[in-house]
């Protein structure tokens, strides 16, 4: 038997389509203290992004002639497949291998694999929305590289919905930009 480990050689980056799901809040935003990055699909950059699909059963590649296959596109196809119970996320990967790559190594994660950090267009960005428990030095953080980068965006803050169990989102960008 011939074993071989993992090349981590499909790279991909995860985005949601949902900005106030609660659990995406409490797992990716430390508990609501966090902040996220909205980014606009139509932008050059995210248009080759792709949908996962959330499955009760994982795909049979039996019969596959993978010679007349591309083994990349087997691979992409391959990560793009998630348990049903994951459906929440609403998840859409973005692979490093579709757009420019200069990415930079800012350490590794829990698995000895390496995290990289790549750019984006600074256009692409369309909004950032602030966590519930955020810090208000955070919020200033925020509010002062959207202005050293004069990126013409809005600022949200995230509050309790008062009707529902869930999130709903105040524009905080007055508070900051009164001159906007």
């Amino acid at each position: 038997m011939n074993e071989k480990a993992s090349s981590d050689a499909t790279k991909f980056v995860s985005l949601s389509r949902n900005n106030s799901n609660l659990l995406m809040w409490s797992h990716y935003a430390d508990s609501h203290k966090g902040f996220c990055i909205g980014f606009t699909k139509n932008d050059h950059y995210f248009k080759q992004a792709l949908s996962v699909r959330y499955r009760r059963f994982r795909s049979s590649f039996n019969g596959v002639d993978l010679n007349a296959t591309n083994a990349v596109n087997i691979t992409k196809q391959i990560a793009l497949e998630k348990a049903i119970d994951w459906a929440y996320e609403e998840e859409e990967r973005l692979f490093i291998d579709d757009v420019e790559l200069d990415a930079l190594k800012c350490g590794t994660d829990v698995w000895g694999r390496d995290i990289l950090l790549n750019s984006f267009p600074r256009q692409s960005i369309s909004a950032i929305y602030v966590g519930l428990r955020a810090s208000p030095e955070l919020e200033l953080a925020i509010s002062r590289a959207v202005m050293q980068h004069e990126l013409n965006i809005k600022i949200f803050k995230a509050k309790r919905s008062t009707s529902e169990f869930g999130l709903s989102f105040e524009d905080v960008s007055d508070k900051y930009f009164n001159d906007r």
